[in-house]
């Protein structure tokens, strides 16, 4: 796997990749948000960063017809079960 540089982009949006937001590391109920002892507190999550503690967090996207449909199941099966409590 390549690694990231600090000013890449995504290639499809243009969004900045080198941020907390995209790292392992990131968690929002941790102190400075980072789960590493950071020394700087890093304010903007979402923009590129020179953190050396960086480590890019790996998302595995499912792909095929079979998602969407199983959600929309679901949801229409809680709406059911929701507007059954209220026959008569």
């Amino acid at each position: 796997m390549e690694q990231i540089q600090v000013t890449d982009k995504c290639k499809s949006c243009g969004t900045d990749l080198h941020t907390c937001r995209n790292c392992l590391n990131f968690d929002p109920s941790a102190r400075n948000e980072c789960m590493k002892p950071v020394e700087v507190r890093i304010t903007n999550k979402s923009t590129n960063n020179i953190c050396v503690l960086f480590e890019p967090k790996v998302l595995v996207e499912k792909q095929g017809s079979g998602a969407a449909p199983a959600t929309v199941r679901t949801v229409n099966s809680h709406r059911q079960a929701f507007l059954d409590l209220f026959k008569k």
